[in-house]
Parts: structure tokens; sequence; C-alpha cells
């Protein structure tokens, strides 16, 4: 939902993004990219310094902009702060919070003219027209489909507070806490800090428009396989209603937990075995799912340890689609273009067999999702593609001894995992080394201005340092790894 920021927001994102994205460019050649003028340029930049700390861009009249990240951040932290300090988004998120304010209230508390808040308002609901919801000025509230309304705040709460304290009480947290431990140890899962994470922010959520009474018709039975019996104890529906101010009902368990309890959710293996067997629609998407990593296995020549557990995700993300899964920051297409570049002929074939399969025309975030889930779940499958990488061939000509090559060949085989093939050459002068270095991707040596026709020669010293490993290792992945076969 980037188009809800301002031109300004949206280009400051955008400037940091292409540092991020492209290694030191010149101020001439952002400017020209983004078609600004270097006062604007400067601007930007004082403004991301002061806001984005501790991210920090510098400029070097000769070395170009760099933007520096701590090594205990990432740039996920820009998204962060842009979110933090978009005028638009606190908009949303204060009418999300609180549906007691006017039009006036409402300026008063972000020290802004009414006409402004209602400037903007109209320029927000442009571009929500697409979610299918909107803020309505009276009253001030979120209207529209609720579905996508949790989504969007879902989303929204969990990049701007990322590692930071939740916009929620802490006695809040530790009631849904104990739901969840209760709830699932019923059901005998066990639950992780993502995940609970996750279902914090979403129950919240849900919680806050049930608060401020927005509701849904929608309502299927429950699930036989989720038992929530630890839900229906009276103490907890006490201490429940004692802090959120909403009865724990069915209608309301059922809002809450909707994704995990409704009947077409697989809560296991066994569930889903059932479920292809009576419902013919689910058997139908299971055989498709099934079908796809199949062929991608067969393809890739690769082995599926745990196709089931893989197959139980990926049909469960299939009916857990409620929109995209981000607002400004697009993780799974990050990841899957990540993955691109180290993996393309995985990405290849994942692709293309999506494409042939029967499950009909996907969003592109499903895709991704579909795509990282593949890539996260299914067992030993990055070491099986790092065996098919290709290999690059190495050949060692020092002018110190045979037995200090074979250390260096040891020491390429330990740091590059067979990636590399080294070969100790043997010839007893420049003209025959020459000749037969030709068979060679690169040539390592420590013999200063030698040459050989059309093959790359890497001068080391007698014990090659990290940064000369690091060099040999991006050429690995630039020219032989991810190159065209």
């Amino acid at each position: 939902m980037r188009k809800i920021l301002s031109t300004h927001d949206l280009r400051v994102l955008h400037i940091v993004e292409y540092l991020h994205l492209h290694e030191q460019p010149s101020v001439s050649e952002i400017c020209r990219f983004f078609n600004i003028t270097s006062k604007t340029l400067r601007t930007d930049i004082n403004f991301i310094n002061e806001y984005c700390m501790p991210l920090h861009i510098t400029t070097h009249n000769f070395d170009g902009i760099f933007l520096d990240i701590p090594q205990n951040y990432t740039v996920e932290y820009l998204y962060e702060t842009i979110l933090s300090n978009s005028t638009e988004f606190k908009i949303i998120e204060t009418v999300f919070f609180d549906e007691t304010h006017t039009v006036d209230s409402l300026a008063e508390k972000l020290y802004l003219s009414t006409s402004t808040v209602r400037r903007l308002i109209k320029r927000i609901n442009k571009a929500l027209v697409s979610e299918d919801f909107s803020i309505s000025l009276t009253p001030l509230k979120i209207v529209g489909n609720e579905t996508n309304i949790c989504n969007f705040i879902i989303y929204y709460i969990s990049e701007k507070y990322t590692g930071r304290k939740k916009p929620f009480s802490r006695i809040q947290l530790n009631v849904l806490d104990k739901m969840f431990i209760s709830a699932t140890k019923s059901n005998g899962h066990t639950v992780n800090f993502p995940q609970i994470e996750k279902l914090r922010i979403w129950i919240m959520v849900i919680i806050i428009r049930l608060q401020n009474g927005n509701h849904t018709d929608v309502y299927t039975p429950f699930s036989e396989d989720v038992d929530l019996s630890a839900l229906e104890n009276p103490l907890f529906k006490n201490l429940f209603k004692l802090t959120f101010k909403v009865e724990l009902t069915d209608e309301v368990i059922f809002r809450l937990f909707y994704p995990f309890i409704n009947e077409n959710f697989a809560v296991n293996q066994e569930t889903l075995t059932s479920m292809v067997q009576k419902k013919a629609e689910v058997a139908e998407k299971v055989t498709a799912l099934r079908t796809l990593l199949d062929n991608i296995a067969l393809k890739m020549n690769i082995p599926q340890p745990n196709q089931n557990e893989v197959l139980l995700n990926l049909y469960n993300i299939s009916i857990f689609q409620y929109g995209k899964p981000y607002i400004l920051y697009n993780r799974y297409q990050y990841f899957v273009d990540s993955i691109e570049k180290d993996y393309p002929e995985f990405i290849a074939v994942f692709k293309e067999e999506l494409s042939k399969s029967n499950l009909g025309e996907l969003e592109t975030h499903t895709i991704n999702s579909f795509a990282y889930t593949i890539f996260t779940n299914w067992q030993n499958l990055m070491l099986e593609l790092e065996k098919l990488a290709p290999k690059m061939s190495v050949g060692l000509f020092f002018n110190t001894d045979v037995e200090h090559m074979r250390m260096l060949k040891d020491k390429i085989t330990y740091l590059f995992n067979n990636n590399l093939e080294s070969t100790i050459i043997m010839d007893l002068s420049l003209k025959s080394f020459t000749k037969h270095a030709q068979k060679y991707d690169i040539v390592l040596t420590n013999i200063t201005g030698l040459h050989v026709n059309n093959v790359p020669v890497f001068c080391v010293p007698v014990f090659p340092t990290t940064k000369d490993w690091v060099v040999i290792h991006n050429y690995y992945e630039k020219n032989i790894k991810t190159s065209p076969k």
C-alpha cells in the first residue's frame, strides 16, 4: 500500500531501497534515476539521516553515496521508520484504535488542520479502493470488508512494531498467551516465538474491532479435529471479559481463530487425508499441489523426505489468503528474488510447473508464499541444490613447493565445500603452463603479472587473506554458479 504514502515519503523509501540494491552509486546517477535535483537529494538524505537513525547515508564526491546499516539492523528498519513518520498511516492507526474521534479532535491530536485531515482522508480512501474498505467521516471509523480491514491492520502493526513494544498492554498480552498455550496444548501442539508474536497481533486486532462494535456475518462450523475445551473454562471466560470487555462466545472464538478452526483448515496430516476423502474440491487441490512437488523433484532430481509436511502447509496457505501479506515491505518477494539469484534453475522450474498446474491463476503474493513455503519447509532442499551447483575448476601454480599447494588445495576444499575443484599445475615452464592453464576456469598464483588468455588469474600471497577468498567466492557466485547453462 505504498500509494498511501506522501510523495516525499515514497521518494525517501525508494532512495534507500535503491542504495541498498546498488553499491555506492553517484549523486548524478541517483538524480537522473529519480528525476530530482541534487538539492532535493541532499534534503532527502538529511531527512533520512535524522529520522532513520542508526541507518546512515554518507556522500563522497569520488566514491559515490554509501548506505551504512549497523550489523544489528537490516533494511527492514527503514519500513518501520517510514510507517512511524507517515501522517497518512498515523491517521489510519489513530482511527483504528479510537473510533470516538471527530475530524476536529483527530486534527488536534495529530497537530493538523481539519481541512488537511479531510484532504488526507480523501486521498487515503482513494488508495484503499482496491482493498474494499475506507475511512468514513461521520462517524469517523474504518468501514468496509471486515476481513480486509483486519488483514491490513495486522500487517501494518507487524511492519511498524517490528522488534518494538506492541501497542497493546502487558496484561492483555499475558491473557492472550494463556489462551494460546492452553488451546495449543489441548490440541497437541507447541508454539514458538514467531508464531506467538503473529497470533498476538492477529487476535488483538480482531478484539479491537469487536470492542468497537464491528462484526461479521461469516460463521461456519468448527473443525471436528479442534479441541476448544480449554476456552470453555468459566474462570478463563471471566478473565477474558474482564480484560477485553468482550464476551467469549462461540461466535467470538470463531472470529478470533477463524483460520485455524474453520472446517476447511487441516490441523494435521490425518485431518487432511480425511478431508480429501470427503471433499472433492480438497482432493482436487491436494492432487494439484502434490503433482507440483513431484514435478519439481523429478526435474531437479532431488528427494522429498517430508512431502506430506510440505503438502499440508501448502494446502493451508492456499485457503489462508486474505489479501497481500505486507504493507510496504514485501518480505516474501525479497526472499524469492534473493533465492533466484543463488538458485535460478530451481525458481525457474518452480514457476514453470506452477504455471502448468491445476491450481488456477494465482496472485503474485500467493506465488511468493508458495515459493517461500516450499523452500523453507522442504527438508534438506538447500543442501540438495548445493550438490547440483556447477563446479569451478581452479589451477594452482605457485613458485613455492608442492606441499604448500597441497595445503592450499585442502583449504579450498574446506572453504568451498567441493564447489571448487582445485588442481596443482605441475608444468616446469611458463610457456607450458600458459598452454595447459586454458582448461581451468581460473588460475590461483603468487606470481605477479602472470597472464593467461581468456582465463582470469588471481594473484594472492602465499597464504591468502579472508579478503582474497571473498573475491574468489564472489567470482564463483557471479560467473559460475548463477551463469546460464
